[in-house]
């Protein structure tokens, strides 16, 4: 069979191999301009989803680093003020222990008193930090609201328990701050188990100078009397039940429900004691009982020795409330080094996903030159043949 080539289809031919390598070298051009493979999807549709794709991973990972800089800001704010609150109640601890030397006179004790308030003022004033926003630190949810508030002199929490949760990562958060009622509230008084007193009525020079645990799981967190009567002890609970008695003898322990209680001095006939489990005490109530102890002066024998114990009662507080905050602080301390690590994750998973996103999109300049190169010399062998074609024809024979 055969078959009819016309000059026309010839000459079509012709300029469609050199509109198409014409088209290509455009193509190729244009991705070398702009540096990318395609500008539209259809172009590459496979490649053209999987880039986007890694775009939301990447708008994941700026969102998460926002929130890594937002939670670093306001934990270092945190970090600062525990700071300052640990410092001032240090200061107060010490000023404590040189209120109770037997050196000190009564006009030293008023002014170490009077120390003790300004760094409790100090305390109240951290306990108010506000945020780089201006909202409260320690408020909660409540971050327009003053927290605490002294009012007749007794601070109150006006915030909630509430704390933002922050997204680090695809399925990791982290706590961004601390509630005024887990730092400053939710302590216990004593040393954080057993708590002690002492009756007002008590006339002898005996004191409560220590307690301890032998045995920590015999105890029941119940309220006990130790009433001193006759040269003997004895300790009874709530109901009035004679659980632990015997001959009592100056800084020998007493023990019951797993607890030893050491008493120094001598009692008069009826004094007691009172030791129970430990009460939630907040740290400025606290910090006002040891200055209520220190500011007293020109007491009695006996109201000196009930002082004894109140101080040791407030000591044991102070010290549970000190170390509290250095939990506190030390679990900031934790979430600042978690953020940092994140945020070094996020940096590396951030430059793996633009390496790839970029092996998808952007050019590859030498291989778009070799075909650059290539397509221009397609384009001109096209031209050039074309133009021997376009000469041939039966006239130009005859001629």
């Amino acid at each position: 069979m055969n078959f009819r080539v016309t000059t026309a289809s010839v000459f079509a031919q012709g300029v469609q191999a050199m509109q198409k390598q014409s088209q290509e070298l455009v193509k190729v051009q244009a991705q070398m301009a702009s540096n990318q493979r395609f500008s539209r999807a259809g172009e590459a549709p496979i490649e053209a989803g999987r880039g986007l794709n890694i775009d939301k991973a990447l708008a994941d990972s700026t969102q998460w680093q926002a929130n890594i800089g937002a939670a670093q800001d306001r934990l270092n704010l945190e970090e600062a003020a525990l700071g300052t609150v640990s410092s001032a109640l240090s200061r107060i601890r010490e000023l404590a222990v040189q209120a109770n030397s037997a050196a000190i006179g009564d006009l030293d004790r008023k002014s170490i008193a009077a120390e003790m308030k300004e760094r409790l003022t100090e305390v109240l004033d951290q306990a108010n930090t506000r945020d780089g926003q201006g909202g409260y630190l320690f408020a909660g949810s409540r971050v327009q609201s003053t927290p605490f508030e002294n009012v007749g002199g007794t601070v109150r929490y006006q915030g909630d328990a509430m704390v933002s949760l922050v997204n680090i990562g695809s399925s990791r958060q982290i706590l961004m701050g601390d509630s005024g009622a887990d730092v400053f509230v939710a302590v216990n008084s004593g040393d954080g188990r057993v708590d002690v007193g002492v009756d007002s009525a008590n006339k002898g020079g005996a004191a409560i100078k220590g307690v301890s645990f032998t045995d920590s799981s015999q105890w029941d967190g119940g309220t006990y009397r130790l009433q001193l009567d006759g040269g003997d002890y004895r300790v009874v609970d709530a109901d009035d039940n004679v659980v632990s008695s015997g001959r009592y003898v100056d800084q020998q322990a007493i023990q019951f429900r797993g607890v030893s209680v050491t008493v120094s001095g001598q009692p008069a006939d009826g004094d007691a004691f009172t030791i129970k489990g430990s009460e939630q005490q907040d740290v400025f109530t606290t910090v006002q009982k040891l200055i209520d102890v220190v500011a007293v002066y020109g007491r009695s024998p006996a109201q000196s020795a009930q002082d004894q114990t109140r101080l040791y009662s407030a000591m044991q507080s102070l010290d549970t409330v000190i170390g509290h905050v250095s939990d506190v602080r030390g679990s900031v301390g934790a979430r600042l080094n978690a953020l940092d690590d994140a945020s070094s994750q996020l940096d590396a998973r951030s430059i793996q996903l633009k390496e790839s996103l970029a092996g998808i999109r952007e050019v590859d300049y030498a291989e778009a030159a070799s075909r650059l190169s290539q397509t221009s010399t397609v384009l001109q062998a096209a031209q050039q043949s074309y133009m021997k074609v376009q000469a041939l024809s039966l006239f130009d024979y005859l001629r």
